[in-house]
This record gives C-alpha cells, structure tokens and sequence, in this order.
C-alpha cells in the first residue's frame, strides 16, 4: 500500500473564472493536494535524494496557477494532477480546489480528483502509413470506455529490434514508435484485450509459425503495456507487467523518459531516466521530424 503526501492550503492568486473580474482583477485561491507515494526508501536510508521535496511539489501548484487562466477549477486541478502525476513518483494525485471564499468544509468544496491507475503503453508500426496507423491508435485508445489518455510522447524512428536473417538494415522498414500514457479503470487482462482489439481493427495480423518465426513480421501496429501503476503481473505466454524487456530497448525507454523520466521501476527500484542513461542498446533510435502534437487530426 502506497504511502500519502498531504499538503493542505498552498495558496497562490491566480485569474481565473468565467466572469470579466475573475479574469482581470483575480482572487487568492487555496488548494490540497494529496499523493499516493512509496516513502519506504527515504524512511530506510535517511537520504534527502530518497525523499520527495514538499517545497517543489507546493511551487509547481503554485506555477501552475499562477501561470493558466482558464474558466473552470476542474480544468485547474486536471492540469495540476497532471503535472504532479508527470513530474513526481506519485502512483496516484487528488487535487482539492474550493472556490474562492468558499468556506473550506468539504461539502463547500469543488473537487476533481484522478484515482484511476495510470499506465504507459509502448505504440509502433513499420507497415503502411506508420503516422496515420499512430494517430488512429491513439484516437481510437481515446474512445473506450474506462480508459483517458493523458499524454503522448514525441515521435521517434528506431532501428527494428530484430531482423529477418539474411535481410540487411537497409532492407527492413524502420519503426515509429512513441509513448502514450493513460489514465483506466479497467484491470490489466481487460486493458491488454482492448489494446489487442485497437492492433486488429487496424490489420495487425499474427502469422501462422513458430515464435521464433513471428517475431520477424513487419507490424502495422504493436502495442505493449509497459507499466500499470506500479503493480507487478506475470501471466505466462500471456502478460507481463513491468514489460520484461522495456529495460533493454532504447526505442521503449526514450519516448517513455519524455512523459515519465521519474518513475521507478517496481523491481529494479531504477528511474526510467536511470536506465535511460545505463542502456547498451545499439539499434539506432532519432526523434522523427513531426510536430509535437501528431496525434491530433
């Protein structure tokens, strides 16, 4: 069970609302912020760099606030919780955000919260028109039920992982992948047989042969849950959660720093940005020349 970080009133004065004097003269504005966090290491060690800095955690609220204007207070927690989720190993983020003056009782307040699970999933195609294939993968990702997408990375062209023996680098259709976060209600198995319906609606076929075989056929799309919160699962010949191999491949780890360069892997205890930096990985992974948004039509 995750440990919890409560910070209570960090105030800051802001611009937001939906009226003209919201918008131009202001109001203070107080929020709570609470997250689920694995304080076990710094209770254990003593060590500063094992603890989560309050202060910053407090600033980015602060930022945040600060530096938005938007209409509604849901929309202003969203961003925060987002942030907080990005920014920090928080497993989960609730955000409290009553309304200026508002009496700070919980009946009087607005709330918006995230206690979904948050997992990354690893999306590539080296077959056909790899961008729109992305694209629709996201869109369509977007649209089940039980699951928000909260982030994408940017694009990266990678070397295959694997190629067919006999064929030469130049003969194999490099992949673009990318990272993609979501936010679900859904268990790993569910999730994993959704994803799986997303790759055969858009003609990602598994070929008839051995194991061995299959791994060398090109791919329309491929999607890989790597982390779901940080729970560990291992279904054999079925799932596996962390993704066993998410450690070893640049391709996986570069577009997954992007999002989440903080989060720890639940049993190797390491950053993603750690093992970022340690990786051997060879095969050749570049940032693909598409806009940062890609993912919208």
């Amino acid at each position: 069970m995750a440990d919890k970080l409560l910070l209570e009133d960090v105030r800051f004065y802001g611009q937001h609302g939906l009226t003209k004097a919201e918008r131009t003269v202001g109001a203070w504005f107080s929020v709570d912020a609470e997250l689920a966090l694995d304080l076990a290491p710094a209770a254990a060690s003593d060590d500063l760099d094992a603890a989560v800095d309050y202060g910053a955690v407090a600033s980015r609220i602060v930022a945040i606030g600060t530096s938005q204007r938007v209409n509604l207070i849901e929309r202003l927690a969203g961003l925060m919780v987002e942030a907080l989720l990005r920014e920090f190993p928080a497993q989960e983020v609730r955000v409290h955000t009553p309304a200026p003056g508002a009496h700070r009782h919980p009946r009087g307040r607005a709330r918006a919260e995230t206690l979904m699970p948050r997992a990354f999933l690893s999306i590539g195609s080296n077959l056909g028109d790899r961008l729109a294939l992305l694209r629709e993968a996201v869109q369509r990702l977007a649209r089940l039920d039980g699951v928000a997408v909260v982030g994408a990375s940017r694009l990266y062209e990678a070397e295959p992982w694997e190629s067919e023996p006999g064929r030469t680098r130049d003969e194999t259709t490099w992949y673009l992948n990318c990272v993609v976060a979501v936010e679900t209600t859904l268990p790993p198995h569910a999730l994993l047989e959704r994803v799986q319906a997303v790759e055969t609606a858009l003609g990602r076929t598994r070929p008839p042969g051995t194991p061995e075989a299959r791994r060398f056929a090109a791919r329309t799309l491929d999607i890989d849950i790597l982390f779901y919160g940080r729970e560990v699962v291992s279904v054999p010949d079925d799932l596996h959660i962390p993704h066993l191999l998410l450690a070893e491949r640049a391709f996986v780890l570069r577009p997954l720093a992007d999002l989440a360069p903080e989060f720890e892997h639940p049993t190797l205890y390491r950053t993603v940005r750690e093992l970022l930096d340690d990786i051997t990985d060879e095969h050749e992974v570049r940032p693909g020349d598409y806009p940062a948004r890609w993912f919208e039509d």
